[in-house]
């Protein structure tokens, strides 16, 4: 959570200093020997994995079959769908519906973030 509500702040601050699109070309040219060390990276696999054991081959259909995973599958898609809108529109509808400049509503959504990505871990 922390990462994420970083990123609203330096995007707050770099669509006031520069334009919102300035960004990705910090971010890109950060990465860019990160992921060029990747193509340095040794790949190989020493030895091959052992067989799997055959137990009763369950499935796809068995999995479905299974409540409990069906409940929390479902429950953790709704709760990604939620965050995910929530993390694209929560600046924007502090910006339209109170008025908040960009760069204000980014830096208090970011804070917001923070501070209760830091108060979920703790409580757990």
């Amino acid at each position: 959570p922390v990462g994420t509500a970083l990123g609203y702040v330096f995007g707050g601050y770099m669509e006031k200093l520069y334009s919102w699109r300035q960004g990705f070309y910090v971010l890109a040219a950060l990465m860019a020997p990160l992921t060029l060390t990747c193509f340095f990276v040794n790949n190989t696999i020493k030895k091959p994995p052992a067989p799997a054991v055959d137990a009763a081959k369950p499935g796809i259909i068995d999995l479905f079959r299974n409540k409990v995973w069906l409940a929390a599958t479902l429950g953790y898609s709704a709760w990604t769908f939620t965050i995910g809108a929530f993390a694209v529109w929560g600046p924007t509808l502090l910006h339209s519906v109170h008025k908040l400049p960009l760069d204000v509503a980014d830096l208090h959504f970011g804070a917001i973030t923070v501070a209760m990505g830091i108060l979920g871990t703790a409580v757990g």
